[in-house]
């Protein structure tokens, strides 16, 4: 029987996924994201409030081609964008142009890395710098360990300072979950319609699961899943404070000519967006 897979293979995997469909992604979602990214950057905004303004220092984390790294940056913030996914990060520089302060490797599953991203800027900025925002969005899903990150936010943050993440929800949009429809009659008024459900199988405990975030992508990604608690944990075991978590769904006009679409399924929530605050002495050292 072999054993299981290291977490640093898991993690290779994950990112050679990426690079094989980053310019795939990048055609799809452009300079504005799809209507997932438009659930997600609302949350955001929403969470951030007053946090974000002009002048803040802000880390983009698995920024992907840049879309949230370009919506900090338009609110006046110095953001500094990074990636794993090397085809990724070209992808960004040709969006985010100037910007964005600095667009630079990352691997949120390596230590070194947010010691690297903190040392060059203390040197810029002074010994005492730490950023107001780190953001995450929907790039949890794609790593396989949380410890790293949410060891590091504490000094990557400074006090008050604000971590906020998207995913995919945790409990409804899983391997473990299906999209049903069922046809029929409405006993109140006769009419024929459709009722949609979500059925969730698994949930607990979902080993890592090969999947597409966007239909004819090259190249199956690993999905990450993790119940609720198994998100949550790692950041609360820092000491951060969770303050702010949202579950948006679609609203607005069924899609009639798609039945399967998310959008006929409006009482099920397809995003999960949380924010933690630093509450520590973070951003010192």
């Amino acid at each position: 029987m072999s054993s299981p897979p290291s977490l640093s293979a898991l993690n290779a995997s994950s990112v050679s996924s990426w690079d094989a469909n980053a310019a795939f992604w990048d055609a799809h979602m452009a300079d504005k994201g799809n209507e997932f990214f438009a659930l997600e950057l609302a949350a955001i905004d929403r969470l951030l409030g007053a946090c974000l303004r002009p002048g803040v220092h802000a880390l983009d984390l698995a920024t992907g081609n840049g879309l949230m790294a370009r919506f900090l940056a338009g609110r006046g913030a110095h953001v500094i964008a990074t990636d794993a996914s090397e085809k990724m990060l070209e992808l960004a520089r040709q969006r985010v142009g100037e910007r964005v302060e600095e667009v630079r490797f990352l691997d949120v599953t390596l230590a070194e890395g947010f010691e690297e991203v903190l040392a060059a800027c203390k040197e810029r900025h002074g010994p005492t710098f730490a950023f107001d925002i780190v953001t995450m969005n929907m790039g949890i899903m794609d790593v396989p360990t949380l410890s790293t990150l949410s060891s590091a936010l504490p000094r990557l943050l400074k006090p008050g300072g604000k971590f906020l993440a998207t995913i995919l929800h945790p409990s409804f949009l899983t391997p473990g979950a299906h999209r049903l429809m069922e046809m029929g009659e409405d006993p109140l008024t006769a009419r024929f319609g459709v009722t949609t459900a979500i059925k969730v199988s698994a949930y607990l405990a979902i080993p890592p699961t090969p999947t597409e975030a966007l239909f004819g992508q090259p190249r199956t990604h690993l999905y990450f899943h993790r119940p609720l608690h198994a998100v949550l944990r790692p950041f609360l075991q820092a000491g951060l404070l969770l303050d702010g978590l949202e579950e948006p769904g679609y609203g607005g006009e069924k899609d009639t000519k798609k039945i399967q679409s998310f959008a006929n399924f409006q009482q099920i929530p397809v995003v999960m967006a949380f924010s933690f605050r630093n509450v520590g002495a973070g951003g010192v050292g």
